[in-house]
């Protein structure tokens, strides 16, 4: 989810009449417009402080920074990175970013029912069947223990922060084998790092995780993927 600043965006310039309007010359083969022949970029340029989790669904932001498509239209992007996105709506509401790349938490509709100028932009993110990006994953040593959702019973598992997405995906796989958060230990871990972390030292058994953090305990053999998301908690 992408959210943004009312306050901070820049007013919209006068359009045109439409005689003057034209289309931009066309595209040499192999290439498409520019996006300033489509956009009159800004000027001065406006720098915008957006915040960000170092996660897969960043890249959308990440690419169009790397390809300059930002600067083209005199956008100026500072990064901002966070641990969590319940930080970064913290952050959003004292007015210390421009935008944030953060999740639905009760951050957000606590901003909301205080009227604070927040505003949901879009998403930037959803699981796809078999390709889910945002999972439970457990320990690799325990895939043959922990094989459906009833076995998750008793395990401690790791969300980086409660009343938020993190939680509400948690409960939804707990429920797909008739279980609650009050049959699990949920250990609250503030970063996806650290609860790949507390994996690798076996203290505790799975956690939500974000990809690219997935991929890379599978690659060193400390989380298994367990069960697509689609069969607990699909988009």
């Amino acid at each position: 989810m992408i959210l943004a600043l009312p306050g901070c965006s820049r007013k919209e310039a006068e359009k045109p009449p439409a005689s003057a309007i034209t289309d931009p010359e066309p595209a040499s083969p192999g290439t498409g417009p520019k996006l300033s022949d489509l956009i009159e970029p800004l000027s001065p340029p406006v720098k915008v402080t957006v915040g960000l989790k170092q996660v897969i669904s960043d890249s959308g932001v990440l690419i169009g920074v790397a390809k300059d498509y930002y600067k083209e239209l005199g956008i100026e992007i500072e990064m901002a990175q966070f641990a969590t996105g319940q930080d970064m709506i913290n952050a959003l509401a004292a007015g210390q970013l421009d935008v944030g790349c953060t999740v639905t938490a009760s951050g957000l509709f606590n901003a909301m029912i205080r009227d604070l100028p927040v505003k949901v932009v879009a998403d930037k993110g959803i699981n796809v069947p078999d390709m889910g990006y945002y999972r439970l994953v457990i320990r690799a040593d325990l895939k043959d223990t922990i094989k459906d959702f009833g076995d998750l019973k008793g395990r401690k598992l790791a969300i980086v922060g409660t009343a938020s997405l993190d939680e509400i995906a948690l409960d939804r796989c707990l429920a797909a084998g008739g279980l609650t958060l009050e049959d699990v230990d949920v250990q609250v871990i503030r970063s996806f790092p650290d609860i790949i972390a507390a994996m690798s030292n076996k203290s505790i058994d799975g956690g939500m995780v974000i990809e690219p953090f997935v991929t890379q305990a599978i690659e060193l053999g400390i989380a298994d993927p367990w069960k697509d998301p689609k069969e607990y908690d699909p988009d």
